[in-house]
């Protein structure tokens, strides 16, 4: 397993964008959830692991993905999220797909 070094900038924008997901949950009432999030974070990164190892065998750390997976879920709103619900799983599928594509079209 690759892992990225702790110089690297993705981790540092990593961090910011945790950060305003927090801020969002907790302050901002941003509507969306915990599920929502991670459904588009772990489908990208997914989708960098499978290509990634067949590639070239390797298991590497997907960063980029995953921060492409973050920008969807802080972009992409559902109209059935009410502010504050931090758990619902509704239209968690529709955050999954349009993740998926945009790690597949990159």
């Amino acid at each position: 397993m690759v892992l990225p070094s702790l110089r690297d900038p993705r981790l540092h924008l990593a961090a910011v964008i945790i950060t305003i997901h927090v801020l969002g949950q907790g302050a901002l009432g941003f509507a969306v959830s915990v599920p929502q999030i991670l459904a588009a974070i772990v489908t990208c990164a997914l989708i960098e692991v499978v290509y990634t190892v067949r590639r070239s065998g390797a298991l590497v750390w997907p960063a980029s993905a995953m921060l492409t997976g973050s920008g969807v879920a802080l972009i992409l709103r559902s109209v059935a999220t009410e502010p504050g619900d931090h758990w619902t799983w509704v239209d968690w599928h529709i955050f999954a797909v349009v993740a998926g594509l945009s790690q597949a079209l990159l």
